[in-house]
């Protein structure tokens, strides 16, 4: 806003054009050569001798830079018609039905809203809401939204930010929200900085609910941004927007699949009044292949529904169940294509890293494996680890450890089909860090355990030949101990026999540690130096090419694994 703007009881539109051209050091003629009238019209208009066209308005609204003010005091002199009609936005879609669960997240969208107008609305709400794809972000919001609409006595907005997969751009956006004021389309300002100007303009003094849903970016929400206090902005995305989070104030509100009580109930609300009750057993196999995911369960409800046939089909034991998860040729409904929305999204290294993790990450994988497995070094395994939990495509379910949810892990394992070769190769350098870094911590507490650390050795805390303290070993196998077992059926489908021996030794000892002598009598018979024998050497002529930058993760299964992993 330009200064020393006239102030009037009736503003004058020539008063407060000659003011934003003179502010802004414009000469009459150059403006009129950037509107295309002549500089004696101009003139006129400036000394109140003719009124100006809505026309000429806009244009020199965008010229100057005025931000809709020009165009607001075009109105406000009643020169022409009015340029907007107020209205009260009433946009919200139907919530899905039924409604399962979420207690704890509506009472947080409570919460924000109680705050907002307790402190008599000191600026404007904004929550994020966030969750992997499916997990049913759009149907907490909806829900939310038609409960407290009558809170917004100005409206409500609604937009999908993410149309037929392809980002809303917000000068788009702006002119549905405008349009929706009332401004008319021939009165929109060109660019997206000015029709967000005269978006807040509209908006000041009203209290609105603006839901955004599937934003892609902060970026692409800025704009949709209310300037002045009493609103609240509900954003959805699997994005976890940090950004609106750490510069705009917004509240997270995230979202989890639901637990097995909300599964199950969803699935027979859903079933229930068309066809006899989902018998227990079926309702347990179909709610664990569905991952506790709600657009899975509702999909999987639907085909159930469809008689014996549906049925037969979640109850074989076959794969194929991203297959059955789609509701005949509608994307909104399949799970499938959600994913993929958010797989294309992601850059060339964190796709190969999901690819790669869709194998491995079923039990949780820590960062240390994930360096072997993406073959690089830990600050880059981490960013692309970061960049795949940021789009809710891993979870990390303690510090340092990522899992990858089942229905994704299926998809990724789809993937992974197109690009065998390298995650065949990422899968045998993992293996065989485990092998190798599990026998290196055996050896340590059985060195340790027979009274073989030297007297220095343990006082500094460290096992023998400076390995790494026994309860680093021991928290390492104990963490690591459901991956093992599972590497041994990965290394028999690669045909990597010495690796699967090994392995299937490591689970053996493993066992023997946990249960054997002295601890569960009579279910090991072979003594602790047997067990020692079997216990391979470790060659250090025999460590991966690239393992000696990865900080201390090497191939050879190295003291820096094992002191990490207890960290």
């Amino acid at each position: 806003m330009q200064e020393q703007l006239p102030i009037d009881d009736r503003p004058s539109f020539g008063r407060t054009l000659h003011a934003y051209r003179t502010g802004g050091g414009m000469s009459l003629q150059a403006l009129a050569d950037l509107v295309h009238y002549s500089k004696g019209h101009l003139s006129k208009i400036e000394n109140g001798d003719k009124l100006a066209s809505a026309q000429l308005a806009h244009s020199c609204d965008d010229v100057l830079g005025a931000g809709g003010e020009l165009v607001l005091a075009h109105r406000r002199a009643g020169q022409g018609r009015p340029r907007t009609r107020r209205r009260r936005p009433a946009q919200l879609p139907m919530a899905p039905a039924p409604f399962i669960g979420r207690t704890t997240q509506l009472a947080a969208l409570d919460a924000v809203l109680d705050r907002s107008h307790q402190r008599g609305g000191e600026a404007t709400g904004v929550v994020v809401v966030d969750g992997m794809p499916g997990v049913g972000k759009t149907a907490l919001m909806l829900q939310w939204a038609h409960r407290v609409a009558d809170r917004f006595p100005d409206g409500i907005f609604f937009y999908d930010l993410l149309p037929r997969g392809e980002p809303a751009d917000p000068a788009q956006v702006l002119a549905a929200f405008l349009q929706a004021l009332g401004v008319r389309a021939d009165d929109l300002p060109g660019g997206t900085a000015d029709r967000a100007a005269l978006y807040r303009t509209l908006l000041a003094g009203r209290r609105v609910l603006v839901v955004l849903d599937n934003a892609v970016g902060a970026e692409q929400v800025r704009p949709q941004l209310p300037g002045t206090p009493g609103s609240l902005v509900l954003v959805g995305s699997r994005d976890r927007l940090s950004g609106l989070v750490a510069r705009d104030g917004a509240t997270r509100v995230s979202l989890k699949p639901l637990s097995t009580y909300e599964s199950c109930e969803l699935l027979r609300q859903v079933t229930g009044h068309r066809q006899p009750a989902v018998d227990p057993a079926t309702m347990a196999k179909v709610v664990g292949r569905c991952g506790h995911l709600p657009l899975a369960l509702r999909i999987a409800a639907e085909s159930m529904a469809a008689g014996e046939d549906g049925r037969a089909h979640w109850s074989a034991d076959t794969g194929g169940w991203l297959d059955l998860l789609s509701a005949g040729g509608d994307e909104v409904a399949s799970v499938r294509a959600a994913f993929e929305r958010s797989y294309r999204a992601l850059e060339d290294e964190a796709a190969r890293a999901f690819r790669l993790l869709g194998t491995h990450a079923e039990a949780g994988i820590s960062l240390a494996a994930a360096t072997v497995l993406l073959d690089t070094d830990e600050a880059s395994a981490w960013r692309r680890l970061d960049a795949l939990y940021q789009v809710h495509l891993v979870e990390q379910p303690t510090q340092g450890r990522y899992r990858v949810h089942r229905l994704l892990r299926a998809y990724a394992a789809e993937l992974a089909a197109g690009d065998r070769q390298a995650c065949d190769e990422g899968s045998r350098r993992l293996l065989e860090w485990y092998r190798r870094t599990a026998q290196e911590a055996l050896r340590t507490l059985l060195s340790v355990e027979h009274g073989e650390a030297s007297g220095a050795a343990a006082k500094a805390g460290a096992g023998p030949g400076g390995a790494p303290p026994p309860e680093h070993a021991w928290q390492w196998c104990e963490a690591e101990e459901w991956n093992l077992r599972l590497a041994v059926e990965h290394a028999d489908r690669l045909d990597m026999g010495t690796q699967s021996v090994g392995l299937a030794d490591v689970t053996t000892l493993l066992d023997l540690l946990r249960h054997g002598e002295g601890r569960a009598p009579g279910r090991f018979d072979e003594p602790r130096d047997a067990v020692r024998a079997r216990l391979r050497p470790v060659p250090a002529d025999r460590d991966h090419r690239n393992h000696g930058g990865h900080g201390g993760h090497g191939g050879h299964g190295g003291h820096g694994s094992l002191a990490s992993a207890a960290e």
